[in-house]
């Protein structure tokens, strides 16, 4: 059977069939005659029975206060934060999602976070993708950073401090724009502008992958454009033996409370 697209993202065909090399990261591929599947993680197809789940954050009813989501796996070790008091939503487009309210204070977290280099979980060589469905409640006087960092973020419109590892998408306070920071551990952290991608208060999908390639890849929701950004340059990229947490958070840039939003925050690798 000759490859077939069944949609965006997914293809078929038969064990026997030559396995492309031109398609996105993340995309999927279901061998019909076998019934395995695999994901193309930028180098190799990687079978989803290696490709697992490490870590995972969800909401739970059985949670309350600043700790609104149940840590799975290597999730366990990570640092749920939020000042002030904090929700659960049943909502009837979103369905079941936590809500982490900061306290009214300047410059702090509100969300999850890697508490210590001690807590990281993963490098590039292990082909790590990072998953979240998010919101923040306004973008005024406020951040929102997610992805991979060797050190505990810094609050503030440079996440990374000078020298510190690391790829974050998400938006400063003087940024219009989505935008993604990367560093390979030294000097300052690199900026690539999603152009055109206005920063907004809406629920928004991102999956954050890196190869040892080096190679790190960010998509935002349907991925179309700007919303794809492919990041190969290797000074800007954690090499592939760094060791990285893993961050979901929303910031304060003044005394205004914010509400950071999450609906899931999970890591799959292939080791």
């Amino acid at each position: 059977m000759v490859l077939q697209k069944r949609g965006t993202g997914f293809l078929s065909c038969s064990y026997l069939d030559t396995k492309p090399t031109n398609y996105a990261i993340n995309t999927i591929l279901f061998e019909h005659d076998t019934g395995n599947s695999y994901v193309w993680n930028g180098a190799a197809w990687v079978s989803f029975i290696g490709y697992n789940i490490q870590g995972r954050a969800v909401p739970s009813v059985s949670v309350v206060g600043a700790s609104l989501m149940t840590l799975e796996g290597a999730f366990a070790g990570l640092t749920q934060t939020a000042g002030g008091t904090s929700t659960h939503t049943l909502d009837t487009t979103e369905g079941f999602f936590s809500n982490y309210v900061s306290a009214a204070t300047a410059n702090v977290n509100t969300g999850i976070t890697t508490p210590a280099a001690v807590n990281n979980i993963t490098t590039p060589n292990f082909y790590p993708t990072i998953r979240a469905r998010f919101k923040i409640d306004s973008t005024t006087a406020s951040r929102v950073w997610i992805g991979f960092i060797a050190l505990p973020i810094v609050v503030g419109d440079a996440p990374m401090a000078s020298g510190t590892a690391g790829v974050l998408f998400g938006f400063g306070t003087a940024d219009t724009t989505f935008i993604v920071k990367s560093n390979d551990a030294s000097g300052a952290a690199a900026t690539t502008v999603m152009t055109g991608i206005t920063k907004d208060a809406n629920w928004h999908t991102v999956s954050i992958t890196l190869t040892p390639t080096p190679n790190a890849v960010i998509v935002l929701d349907d991925g179309a454009g700007e919303k794809t950004k492919t990041l190969t340059t290797a000074a800007d990229i954690p090499a592939a033996t760094q060791s990285l947490g893993v961050f979901c958070t929303g910031q304060t840039s003044t005394t205004t409370a914010k509400t950071f939003s999450a609906k899931l925050f999970e890591m799959r690798a292939a080791k």
